[in-house]
Formats: structure tokens, C-alpha cells, sequence
């Protein structure tokens, strides 16, 4: 996606869910109506006193999107949360819960960005391949039970994780999801069963 492309995403998602028309936003912006069309299309990348402006009129928390709340949510939980998303043919990590990250030294370090293939045992990351071949990142499935492992990182950071796909104010599909620790004695039992992804089709 081009950065023009990205712009024109973000004001048209401020528009709709404002639930103002493209003359309200321009006047908010000091451009024409027509400039908003061009912008809201990707014709045009606005010039960079624009984007000042546009980003102080999203800045403002009045303005922001639900989903910038809901991230806030999943990082600052005391409950084991992530949330990732399908980015250019990898799986990543757009937030994980503090109590995640303190709940496996695997996590710490943990950044946005980070592959999610660095930090599953390889039996785990084919649960979430699988996942995603069902149809997680397109909100095929209603939700999804799996259970994963850290593997080398950490050796006893295993988990049950149920996951829900959610969508951003843009249509990006994301997976939410809740953990909670299992012992490595069900995680193995639970391989042996050669279980896959418990999937509820939406």
C-alpha cells in the first residue's frame, strides 16, 4: 500500500466514522472538497504542511479510532493478551499485554513488528499457518482454540489461547487473543492428540 494510499485509508475511515461529509473535512483541513476526493482516492500525497494538519486533527482523542483504544487495552492488560496481524506474508505482532511480556522471558523484548515465526516452537507456528489458511485474516472464523508454545525460548511457556478475529476502523483483519498458561505435560498430550486448530466458522 502506497503512502498515499494510507492517507486516503485513514481520512475516509475519520470521515465515516465522524459521519461527516468530504466538505466538512475540508473545511476542518483548509483545502477544497475536491482536494479531500483526491486525497480519500490515493491520487494525491498531501504536501507536508497537510499532513501537519491532518495529523493534529487525528491526534486529538476525540478523533482517534476505537481500535488505537482497544491496542491501548491489549497492551496495558493484566489478563495474557496479543494482538497480530497478517503483514506482507508474515504474521506479526502488533500488541502484546505487559502481563504477556512478563509472563515468559520470550516476550520481553517484544516489539511491533516482531515475526510471530520467533517466537513459537515450530509444531506451534503450524497451528497459527493453519489458522490463517482457515481464514483468521479475513474474519472467516468466528474464533479459534489453539495451543501454542515459546519452544526454545522457553521451554515451559505454554498456553491455551482462544482467538478472535477483529477488524480496525480501516477493514484490517487482526487476530485478538486471550492466553492462559498450561502446563508442558497438557501441551504435549495435547500434540500427541494430533489436535489442530479448534475452529468455529463464522
Amino acid at each position: 500500500m502506497t503512502s498515499s494510499e494510507k492517507w486516503g485509508l485513514r481520512l475516509r475511515a475519520f470521515r465515516m466514522r465522524s459521519q461527516i461529509k468530504q466538505e466538512a473535512l475540508a473545511r476542518l483541513l483548509d483545502i477544497s472538497q475536491a482536494y479531500v476526493s483526491r486525497l480519500e482516492a490515493g491520487a494525491v500525497i498531501p504536501s507536508d504542511e497537510l499532513t501537519d494538519r491532518i495529523k493534529t486533527l487525528l491526534r486529538q482523542r476525540k478523533n482517534r479510532p476505537l481500535f488505537d483504544d482497544w491496542r491501548a487495552t491489549v497492551r496495558h492488560s493484566t489478563a495474557l493478551m496479543s494482538l497480530i496481524r497478517k503483514d506482507e506474508g508474515d504474521i506479526r505482532v502488533v500488541e502484546i499485554s505487559d502481563a504477556l511480556r512478563a509472563a515468559s522471558s520470550a516476550f520481553k523484548h517484544v516489539t511491533e513488528g516482531t515475526s510471530v515465526t520467533t517466537l513459537l516452537a515450530p509444531d506451534s507456528h503450524k497451528l497459527v499457518e493453519e489458522l490463517d489458511a482457515e481464514g483468521a485474516f479475513d474474519g472467516t472464523i468466528a474464533r479459534a482454540r489453539i495451543l501454542w508454545s515459546a519452544g526454545d525460548l522457553d521451554a515451559e511457556a505454554c498456553f491455551e489461547a482462544i482467538n478472535l478475529p477483529v477488524r480496525d476502523d480501516m477493514g484490517r483483519w487482526y487476530i485478538h487473543s486471550t492466553h492462559t498458561k498450561v502446563s508442558r505435560t497438557d501441551y504435549k498430550r495435547w500434540l500427541q492428540s494430533n489436535a489442530g486448530a479448534d475452529v468455529v466458522i463464522a
